[in-house]
């Protein structure tokens, strides 16, 4: 495996920097051209091993393929991707809460209800249910 001319100047410096005390260990994703011209992602970590005065004898590194974790990591963000546009322009208010926070609301919700969307992240579940109502129902809920 070939390292990406771009990655090259980078890698030569960590690696200077095993060899002079100025870091023990790295880790790093990078690209690696194979033999074939394909392109794979992997994981690199180098560390150096060192003798009793603290001369640099060895460096070892360790090359992980992590392609397919890259591709799946692509995959997931152009799907929350999509589902995001979805619910962004959804026709219908959508309120998610976590506990009784609110920590996501499309501006379909926002506008139905006459708050912004960064007012409406403010609030909590009790900002909507009528005064009376809300003291009954947080006491029945500590119960």
């Amino acid at each position: 495996m070939t390292t990406l001319s771009q990655n090259l100047q980078q890698q030569c410096s960590w690696l200077c920097e095993l060899v002079e005390g100025k870091r023990e260990s790295y880790r790093r994703e990078k690209r690696y051209i194979r033999k074939d011209g394909t392109v794979i992602w992997a994981e690199l970590t180098a560390a150096v091993v060192r003798d009793d005065q603290g001369v640099a004898r060895y460096i070892v590194i360790m090359v992980q393929d992590i392609s397919e974790r890259k591709r799946i990591e692509q995959a997931l963000r152009e799907s929350e991707e999509k589902f995001r546009r979805v619910v962004e322009n959804a026709p219908d208010g959508i309120i998610v809460f976590q506990g009784t926070k609110i920590i996501y609301a499309n501006p379909r919700a926002a506008e139905f209800l006459g708050y912004s969307v960064d007012e409406l992240l403010s609030m909590n579940f009790w900002d909507f249910v009528h005064l009376s109502k809300s003291h009954a129902a947080a006491t029945a809920s500590t119960r």
